[in-house]
């Protein structure tokens, strides 16, 4: 309505063919305007939503001053002032939405590439308590800097007290298991056994972990 109001203002000084003429250049340089917005987004290789997990970081501060920069170009090429504020009414509309729509998708690929990096740092010490399973000092190490990375992804993600205590026994659990099968794989049944039973895991790894560990038992006792 406001653009409207402002086009129509040129009808009381110039007449109303002048305003038909205001209307339809506003007209064209909105359809300008999605091509804009729609390249700086949707562009298959350059625009916003091509950017995925750490490359999406920061977007609008990347595409904000290009959406900035065409639209100068095309408030140049409006044939007169009032057209011209129209335009600058609407683009301020634009520019706030598009801002706002490339902060929400920057924070969902940020969220994205912090649950990825967390989730390969965690992985990495699982790995490394596997290797270590005969080196307790490195496995308790390789479980404690696991359980600090699991810590910094429930503080980014605001998780409660429930949820908290959950996602630490994964952790911790995880890491035991990789021991565990690490002392198997090695034939070392007596320490796996000794670790199955002071370990903490969840009921799912334990379960996974029971009839391994039994055989492993009986292999012991053969040996022995």
């Amino acid at each position: 309505a406001r653009l409207a109001r402002s086009v129509d203002a040129v009808a009381e000084v110039k007449g109303r063919d002048a305003a038909r003429a205001a209307r339809a250049e506003l007209v064209g340089l909105e359809a300008k305007l999605n091509e804009v917005e729609l390249a700086l987004i949707h562009d298959p290789v350059n625009g916003a939503r091509s950017k995925k997990g750490r490359d999406a970081l920061g977007l609008a501060d990347q595409y904000l001053p290009q959406f900035d920069e065409k639209v100068k170009e095309l408030s140049a090429s409006a044939s007169n002032d009032v057209v011209r504020a129209a335009l600058g009414e609407l683009v301020a509309r634009r520019r706030s939405s598009l801002a706002e729509g490339l902060s929400t998708y920057s924070a969902g690929e940020a969220e994205k590439y912090y649950d990825t990096e967390s989730k390969a740092g965690i992985d990495s010490f699982v790995e490394l308590a596997r290797g270590a399973y005969d080196d307790p000092r490195r496995v308790a190490e390789a479980r404690e800097r696991a359980e600090w990375v699991t810590n910094d992804m429930i503080a980014r993600k605001g998780l409660g007290p429930e949820a908290r205590e959950q996602a630490l026994l994964a952790t911790r659990s995880a890491v035991n298991r990789a021991q565990i099968t690490g002392l198997l794989s090695a034939g070392k049944y007596a320490d796996a056994n000794k670790a199955f039973q002071d370990a903490e895991l969840t009921a799912d790894d334990r379960a996974a972990l029971d009839s391994a560990v039994r055989t492993g038992n009986v292999r012991s006792q053969a040996r022995g």
